[in-house]
């Protein structure tokens, strides 16, 4: 798609978060709403999916300097200033 539009990418930014605590995040958004799909089960899947086929697309954007990892962790300011910060070192 890239391509097409003649347009590369620029900064691969990742929300790093200990995955104990992505845990608990969705099994506390299931319980606040009522999600049926945020469960152990469906949890424990969603992070082997992601392990075996989003994980290694940061290592491959690593090797290429593109990768900025963004602690996800803390105040949501702190977390967006972050990624603003990231995005404002390439623009510059």
């Amino acid at each position: 798609m890239l391509k097409e539009r003649n347009t590369a990418v620029s900064v691969v930014v990742g929300l790093e978060v200990p995955e104990e605590e992505l845990i608990e995040r969705i099994i506390l958004r299931g319980k606040q709403t009522g999600r049926a799909d945020d469960n152990m089960e469906t949890v424990k899947n969603r992070l082997d999916v992601y392990h075996n086929q989003t994980s290694p697309l940061q290592a491959y954007y690593k090797e290429q300097g593109l990768y900025r990892g963004i602690k996800g962790t803390g105040k949501i300011e702190e977390i967006f200033a972050d990624i603003c910060k990231a995005v404002d070192e390439v623009k510059a």
